[in-house]
């Protein structure tokens, strides 16, 4: 479904024009804004959602967050499930602005099966805000129950999404977000809300899930050395980090991400640069990729974006 169908209703959070849009009149049917998420309408979260072709009105609705804690999902919007892709000139125009070109992206998206919708959250992520300065939130209860309020005012805006087939998916720290908001949803469904909304939670889905970082950062170099990118000979490096990692985690937990973090920094090191999440490539493959999105949400001084 595309900007264009009938179907696509012209609601006035619709996009129906995207800066650097290569195909004229051929984009998908999204939508983006601001939905509140505090019962105090002070705190704001930002989406992108992409309508699916859907003549029988039954497709699924996915939501996709990235993790963090305060990964803007726009990363995984443009980077990695969505319908969309960005690229840019190599060299800055003489006039300060950066060129891009936007167009579909050839290997497809899970928005051509379902409507798919990007969040930035928790409140301050990405685009989302607060109306209060310095207002972060400091516990998963709050997280949870501002997505929560998120998806209540979500099927306020759009109710035909209501009765649809939900499934919650993410990566990395959403291994702890989406499990207490899949909870949250069904204790919803249990007790009930205002608003008489009910969640028809199907699964929940999490790649590469973030859920025991001192395990999970002192075993990364298993994969690599599994797969050859290390060998036996670095064994005794990685026990060392190992241990300065264990060690800093007992001294100071504020600072011991950064030395447990040395683990899969040394394995990209001796390796030459293989890309963490990919085996197949490396750094200078995917910074390329990466660096459009970037730039063109951050260093456009085009000002429609």
């Amino acid at each position: 479904m595309n900007a264009t169908d009938a179907n696509c209703t012209n609601l006035t959070s619709q996009v129906t024009s995207l800066p650097s849009y290569a195909l004229d009149g051929a984009l998908p049917c999204m939508y983006t804004g601001f939905l509140d998420s505090n019962a105090a309408g002070s705190h704001h979260l930002f989406y992108w959602m992409f309508r699916t072709n859907d003549p029988n009105g039954t497709a699924p609705l996915v939501v996709w967050i990235n993790g963090g804690p305060g990964s803007s999902s726009m990363f995984g919007n443009f980077l990695e499930n969505g319908p969309l892709i960005i690229e840019e000139n190599k060299t800055e125009n003489v006039n300060g602005t950066y060129e891009f070109l936007v167009y579909n992206n050839p290997q497809g998206s899970w928005a051509n099966e379902a409507h798919l919708i990007f969040i930035d959250q928790p409140v301050n992520t990405g685009f989302s805000y607060s109306d209060v300065a310095d207002d972060y939130l400091t516990s998963m209860d709050q997280v949870s129950e501002e997505f929560v309020q998120f998806m209540l005012n979500l099927f306020l805006e759009y109710p035909d999404l209501q009765d649809r087939d939900l499934f919650l998916t993410g990566e990395s720290y959403g291994g702890k977000y989406l499990p207490v908001f899949s909870n949250a949803l069904l204790d919803v469904n249990t007790n009930g809300n205002a608003d008489n909304a009910t969640f028809n939670l199907k699964a929940t889905l999490v790649g590469d899930p973030y859920t025991a970082p001192v395990t999970q950062r002192t075993n990364t170099y298993l994969v690599p050395y599994a797969l050859n990118v290390i060998d036996v000979a670095n064994l005794p490096q990685v026990s060392a980090l190992i241990r300065r990692c264990e060690e800093m985690v007992h001294h100071d937990i504020s600072t011991a991400a950064d030395y447990c973090s040395d683990i899969v920094g040394y394995v990209g090191g001796v390796s030459g640069g293989v890309f963490p999440y990919d085996n197949r490539i490396f750094g200078y493959d995917w910074d390329p990729i990466e660096q459009p999105v970037n730039d063109y949400f951050n260093k456009s001084k085009n000002p429609d974006i």
